[in-house]
């Protein structure tokens, strides 16, 4: 049976990035997998259902209630280290299935594809931002749906970790600029997003509070203020040059509004995941510009790495 060369990639990937995963994991036990392996590895063993998502808010800071049953389920037949790469190496698929569509040329997408693996914001998310990768792994599912499908995906992103609540205002504010519809259809909308955003905050705005007052509060090594606002624009300002259009900053505004209360460390993610995607859909294929970034941010990883090997964390 004749394997497609796309497929025999994507497998590839997928392997590649789940072994890299699984070996760093062994010495990635500080940072936010503080909280992480205690959450797995002790309250999803506690004696019923609602003592362990007690235990999970207390543990991590968090109640986002997807996250919490995709770690249930996988408790029952997996270690957290297997869980986490698995996503990775989920994540890694998606990210080629959406690229393979728009970039060609097999050499541009394996370069473009290897410097994405080993990319300073992508192995944040891979061992760091455990929510925010399920979050953004969800997403990105949804792009590969054209149907309706894609917005229960969405949801579930959402009920993963709620900063994915930005990247959907991000989306839907590029909807409105790019839709042909009527008006009165993009107004209702954003009217149905706003009463679902409104809804879920309202049902973890407990958390919500507590994280903006955890980050806000942070010290400047958290790119607070103008120095976040900077950061977090230059993603976008870098595809705005590269297809000659103020789209991205105009789609990317509420990340760089949360940059300036939060800092740019997880929202410099979500806007080079935008900045990179405005590229590669509109020229189809990845340009001088972004590899430079690319291969910059790549070059950063090797700090990030040496971090984990000596301290036990990327970020030190």
């Amino acid at each position: 049976m004749k394997i497609k060369s796309s497929n025999l990639l994507l497998s590839i990937y997928w392997v590649l990035t789940f072994a890299f995963s699984y070996y760093i994991f062994s010495y990635y036990t500080l940072g936010d997998q503080r909280f992480y392996i205690p959450f797995y590895n002790d309250c999803l063993s506690q004696s019923n259902l609602n003592v362990q998502f007690i235990c999970y808010k207390e543990t991590v800071g968090a109640q986002e209630p997807f996250f919490f049953f995709t770690a249930k389920f996988f408790s029952f037949f997996s270690s957290k280290v297997f869980f986490s790469s698995f996503l990775n190496s989920c994540l890694i698929a998606v990210i080629f299935k959406l690229a393979s569509k728009n970039i060609s040329n097999n050499i541009s997408l394996n370069i473009f594809m290897l410097l994405i693996v080993f990319n300073y914001y992508i192995l944040a998310l891979f061992f760091s931002v455990e929510r925010l990768k399920l979050g953004l792994l969800l997403l990105l599912t949804g792009f590969l749906f054209k149907s309706s499908k894609k917005y229960i995906l969405f949801f579930l992103a959402l009920l993963s970790h709620l900063q994915i609540m930005a990247m959907i205002i991000c989306y839907l504010m590029y909807l409105t600029l790019n839709s042909n519809k009527a008006f009165w259809k993009k107004l209702l909308m954003l009217s149905l997003a706003s009463g679902v955003f409104i809804v879920v905050f309202l049902g973890m705005k407990e958390q919500f509070l507590f994280k903006f007052n955890a980050y806000y509060e942070g010290t400047q090594e958290n790119d607070l203020g103008l120095i976040g606002v900077i950061k977090t624009s230059l993603y976008l300002a870098i595809a705005v040059l590269s297809i000659k259009n103020f789209q991205p900053l105009i789609v990317g505004f509420p990340l760089i509004v949360m940059s300036y209360f939060l800092g740019s460390d997880r929202v410099a993610i979500m806007a080079f995941i935008i900045g990179i995607s405005y590229v590669v859909f509109y020229r189809k294929k990845a340009d001088l510009l972004i590899y430079i970034v690319l291969f910059y941010s790549s070059y950063k990883s090797v700090g990030f790495i040496q971090n984990i090997f000596l301290y036990g964390e990327g970020w030190h």
